[in-house]
């Protein structure tokens, strides 16, 4: 936690919840809310330990806190940083176990995330112009969408996790003239790397990566589940999409069956009038199928809702679940 916390103050202590400083070595501390609220509330999917890292290592621009009960075990936990774009955002994530949540928390929560943010935007000059943003998940719903009501949050964008199964899978077509899909090879990650700073400048998977930090946090990343489309009408090839799909087995037991999940897909720009995403998307259809899964899977946010949804849908893929992410504008 790089940042200087200067005047900011931990949250009141309430009957039940003491806080804490979070600290990089607290990921798995914060893991362990995310599964005992996950084991209770039943979704379809487990938050992975490497998920919960990269909260630490995706930017040194964050401050956290932890809620621990009279046993000193977590219960509670609010994570915010620095994200650094176009429009300037401080993504929070946070979460409560079930029986701990109530309105004095949640209250308390909210105003130490707001206070943290305004820390995090003046580490690069800025008091105004920037927003918080945050999701009711991992919280009582009712609780937790009042309280952001009355700050006047606004619901600006969902999630949509959409699966679809395996049989039958869509035929293999064209991407387009002289683009070829092929398998994920190491030989092209830093073209892939370069191509996904160039489609997608301000995502969090691409801003200011270096080789290194591309390769980084891929303990679930499937090889053979992704691909690249390569123009190859010059001399030169170039990137012209590509797909990454991994495996959560974490998630396996829980769904009952065993799936692929499309992590990311990326087209060009010069090439989205060409169905470099569907045949993306067929080839990791068809290599599931062939490495015995069941289904494949993704999450598609409204900021690329009407393509994306559109591409999936037309190859089988239905929504399964929405979380939704709620904006504070400074």
């Amino acid at each position: 936690m790089n940042p200087p916390r200067k005047a900011l103050t931990l949250p009141p202590d309430t009957e039940q919840i003491k806080w804490r400083w979070m600290a990089e070595s607290d990921a798995r501390l914060v893991h362990q809310v995310f599964n005992e609220i996950e084991e209770l509330s039943q979704p379809f999917f487990r938050t992975t330990f490497d998920e919960v890292h990269q909260l630490f290592t995706q930017t040194s621009k964050w401050l956290g806190i932890i809620g621990v009960d009279r046993a000193g075990h977590p219960r509670a936990f609010l994570h915010a940083r620095l994200k650094l774009a176009a429009n300037m955002q401080v993504p929070c994530n946070s979460g409560t176990h079930p029986d701990f949540r109530t309105s004095e928390l949640i209250e308390n929560m909210l105003n130490w995330q707001e206070q943290a943010a305004a820390q995090l935007a003046s580490t690069v000059g800025v008091t105004t112009g920037y927003s918080i943003v945050c999701s009711a998940q991992y919280h009582d719903l009712d609780i937790y969408l009042a309280a952001l009501q009355h700050r006047n949050y606004e619901w600006t964008s969902s999630f949509h996790e959409m699966r679809a199964e395996l049989d039958p899978i869509p035929p293999v077509g064209v991407a387009g003239p002289l683009i070829q899909i092929e398998p994920w090879n190491a030989n092209w990650e830093n073209l892939v790397r370069l191509a996904a700073l160039e489609f997608a400048p301000e995502t969090v998977h691409s801003q200011g990566r270096s080789l290194s930090q591309w390769m980084s946090n891929r303990n679930n990343f499937d090889p053979s589940l992704s691909f690249v489309a390569l123009d190859r009408s010059t001399d030169r090839a170039e990137v012209a999409g590509f797909i990454m799909t991994a495996k959560y087995k974490e998630d396996w037991e829980i769904l009952g069956w065993q799936e692929g999940y499309i992590d990311l897909l990326e087209v060009g720009p010069q090439w989205r009038d060409e169905n470099v995403g569907r045949e993306l998307v067929v080839a990791v259809m068809h290599a599931c199928a062939e490495a015995g899964l069941a289904k494949v899977a993704t999450g598609v946010s409204s900021h690329h809702e009407a393509a994306a949804t559109r591409l999936f849908g037309s190859l089988g893929f239905e929504e399964v679940s929405q979380e939704r992410k709620y904006t504070l504008e400074v």
